[in-house]
């Protein structure tokens, strides 16, 4: 480098690195203000039945485990009722997640490769939209990022570690029971003796045990055990756990989503390289890096669904094999570190300056609220559309009594909790009353239902069209109208009253 330039490229590189982390911190402040998609509003309604005295699966129906819907009401329990508090919380999780995925790198190499990781991390965090974002699985795979950095402590793992490293799996396991694969992340530590495996495999089975025998003692004083069995257990797996298309096409689906996923896609070959520098250095820590990464396929390969939010756990391991691979690149070559970095920074700085700018823009009165939340639609305006789902609220909040009841036939019981409405059933969204043939449940659902609708009728039903989608291939207003039983209800006791977007509101007649 000549010398003129090289007197003046500390000072570039300070002022470059400085733009970078406040456009970091300017998107992260965006962030706040993005819309719950449908995922989260449908948590943020059962979140809120729960501050209102309610129980999980008795009072507020969701495919979900308990770690997911409490989380969203603790949330709300500190933030209040609102859209941007699980944002911050979201934010907090990524913050701590950075944290514990730098100590891994740390101990992993040093602490150029943690910085390489952080950044990383934060980098692939912005290319996150509002809807893959604030999943209660990127919150899973921050749990097992601090399992990883607490085994690789020490050359071997001590009873105790074992028992806390299964403890947090426990709570994985309570979002997705598939979790508890990662118990696997401490054999790489365990002393091969066997009357000590035996030992830690009795410490790993108590720590696993003790979040989820809390959960079924909780759900079991509350009378809500069987419902816990038969939504998050039993209609998990008999509703989802059938894969309809051959073994080709799961692998079709399998590379397509994966190419889709930028960080995946652009950051894997890095970070092989980086698995292979490792394992040639400490065979221990390369042994338990291809053991995270693999263990995260497996847990998508068993989902079967490909959703993108699934791929996010898998972005931490990603971060880390391509920070060790950048900082090998920089023992050699520091030239080619800088450049693939820089490279990395361009391919994903469009994303967050799209989103600064039209925060900024929305925050200055430069564009209305609707045009700013218009931008807010996922897959096509009928699945999910943001503005539409606020003034649906808006309406419903608008035209009803603070103890009305409205019911959403749809995905969408996040109107519910931006209206601050309650539902006249435990079903606030109706996937499981409109799949048909996957739910063994249906009937018996329907007719529960039916009941509740009848005895107490909501101030308004909302049906939305033309919003099929892969889980439920028959559109709502389809669906509304082959159960005939609510269809007919509907008919002899509501008035057509608005049509809003690709929904139709009606209300109850006579209120």
């Amino acid at each position: 480098m000549p010398r003129p330039l090289r007197s003046i490229y500390p000072t570039v590189r300070l002022c470059a690195w400085a733009a970078f982390l406040i456009l970091l911190a300017l998107w992260a402040v965006a962030t706040l203000s993005w819309p719950l998609a449908r995922d989260q509003g449908d948590f943020a309604w059962a979140g809120s039945v729960i501050l209102k005295g309610g129980v999980l699966y008795n009072d507020a129906w969701d495919v979900k485990g308990p770690f997911t819907v409490y989380t969203f009401a603790l949330a709300q329990l500190v933030f209040g009722h609102n859209a941007w508090g699980i944002r911050v919380f979201d934010l907090l999780i990524g913050l701590v997640h950075l944290i514990a995925l730098a100590v891994v790198a740390l101990r992993f190499w040093d602490r150029q490769a943690a910085q390489y990781a952080a950044v990383l991390g934060a980098l692939f965090a912005t290319w996150l939209n509002f809807v893959i974002s604030s999943q209660p699985d990127t919150w899973c795979g921050c749990i097992v990022t601090i399992v990883v950095a607490i085994v690789s402590a020490r050359p071997r793992v001590t009873l105790r570690v074992i028992a806390v490293a299964s403890f947090l799996v426990g709570v994985c396991c309570l979002q997705k029971p598939v979790y508890g694969v990662f118990i696997l992340l401490v054999a790489p530590f365990i002393e091969r003796n066997g009357r000590w495996i035996l030992k830690a495999i009795l410490a790993a089975v108590i720590g696993l045990s003790v979040p989820i025998l809390a959960t079924v003692a909780y759900f079991g004083m509350r009378h809500a055990l069987g419902n816990l069995v038969n939504t998050y257990l039993l209609f998990n797996l008999r509703a989802h756990l059938k894969l309809g298309a051959s073994p080709l096409d799961q692998v079709r689906t399998f590379i397509r989503a994966w190419q889709d996923f930028l960080p995946l896609s652009v950051g894997v070959p890095l970070a092989m390289f980086g698995a292979v520098v490792l394992i040639a250095r400490n065979k221990r820590f390369g042994m338990l890096y291809l053991l995270w990464f693999s263990l995260n396929l497996l847990v998508l390969i068993i989902q079967g669904k490909y959703f993108e939010y699934q791929w996010v756990p898998l972005v931490a391991p990603v971060a880390l094999g391509a920070a060790v691979g950048l900082r090998q690149f920089r023992e050699f070559r520091p030239a080619a570190a800088t450049a693939v970095l820089a490279t990395f920074i361009l391919l994903f700085i469009n994303d967050p300056l799209r989103s600064v700018k039209e925060w900024v823009l929305y925050r200055a009165g430069k564009i209305s609220p609707d045009d700013y939340y218009s931008h807010f639609v996922y897959l096509n305006k009928n699945h999910f559309d943001a503005l539409a789902i606020r003034r649906l609220a808006a309406y419903v909040e608008e035209h009803s009594a603070t103890n009305d009841t409205v019911q959403v036939w749809g995905f969408d019981a996040g109107i519910n909790y931006l209206a601050n409405r309650g539902a006249p059933s435990r079903f606030g969204y109706t996937y499981p009353l409109q799949i048909g043939k996957n739910n063994p449940y249906q009937d018996s659902y329907r007719a529960e239902f039916l009941e509740k609708i009848r005895s107490r009728p909501p101030r308004y039903v909302l049906v939305p069209s033309d919003d099929a989608f892969g889980l439920m291939p028959v559109s709502s207003d389809q669906s509304f109208n082959d159960f005939t039983a609510f269809r007919d209800f509907v008919r002899a006791h509501y008035d057509d009253e608005k049509r809003l977007a690709n929904w139709t509101l009606y209300r109850l007649r006579g209120q």
